[in-house]
């Protein structure tokens, strides 16, 4: 029974962890303020890329730090 006991508060542990490190690893959300002219050319050029804006800034930041992280290797 004692083992059982154990075994179950060790799988709770790891449960928890697994849980834990998923939410960690989730998108976050940011608010940003940015002038409305960069913002309606930024929509501008997403729309000829068939994005929605928002993704298209999500893109432009990925793109910028990986090839930050090249360059800083």
């Amino acid at each position: 029974m004692t083992q059982n006991l154990n075994t179950t508060k060790k799988n709770v542990r790891l449960l928890r962890k697994a849980a834990e490190d998923y939410i960690a690893n989730q998108d976050k959300s940011i608010t940003i303020i940015i002038s409305a002219l960069d913002l309606d050319r930024i929509k501008k050029f997403a729309s000829k890329k068939g994005l929605k804006y928002q993704t298209f800034i999500k893109s432009i930041i990925h793109q910028y730090i990986e090839n930050s992280a090249l360059i800083h290797r």
